[in-house]
């Protein structure tokens, strides 16, 4: 497999292909099925995120402002935090290092919205693969709820979040290429 080829673990139990084909604009996904180990699934809203503007943020926001203003006080998040107790089941994506970053965008990695995370999923042949996801480290207590996989949020409705996460994607390749010209 390349070198370029990133192992991305998404533990959103309704992601769905069209998403990702929306956010990475092409329509062949390899993924499978997989459980990540030593994590457990939990939910964020707006209080549980940082108050403070990243000096990295293309936005000049911080995560808490960014929310609340696109989805208001009681939109929940997906997050994921350490319990070696726990598992949460998910997929596996075999995306490319520009892919990866359209999806570290969407989540909003850059804007301290969560980190970045190594960790292990077991495929369903039994394979330890060692992924990238994106969760909660350096704050853990910053949640609202811990849930079961089961557990299904609130979604805008399908044709505007694909929308979104097109234009996601246009989004950051514009200001990929504005930073590369100055």
């Amino acid at each position: 497999m390349s070198k370029n080829l990133v192992k991305f673990f998404s533990y959103v139990a309704k992601e769905n292909v069209e998403g990702l084909r929306a956010l990475f604009g092409r329509r062949n996904l390899l993924y499978e099925n997989a459980v990540l180990q030593g994590y457990e699934l939990c939910i964020q809203t707006p209080k549980d995120l940082s108050g403070i503007v990243p000096a990295n943020s293309p936005l000049k926001m911080s995560p808490q402002e960014i929310i609340r203003k696109n989805f208001g006080e009681a939109y929940e998040l997906y997050t994921i935090r350490t319990n070696p107790d726990k598992t949460v089941p998910g997929k596996i994506w075999y995306i490319n290092q520009e892919e990866f970053e359209y999806l570290r965008e969407w989540e909003m990695i850059d804007y301290n919205m969560s980190e970045d995370i190594i960790a292990k999923a077991k495929t369903e042949d039994g394979d330890l693969i060692t992924v990238r996801t994106y969760g909660l480290v350096k704050n853990p207590e910053k949640i609202t709820k811990i849930i079961e996989s089961s557990y299904i949020r609130e979604e805008m409705l399908t044709k505007e979040k694909l929308a979104r996460k097109r234009q996601v994607r246009l989004d950051y390749i514009a200001r990929k290429k504005t930073e590369q010209s100055i």
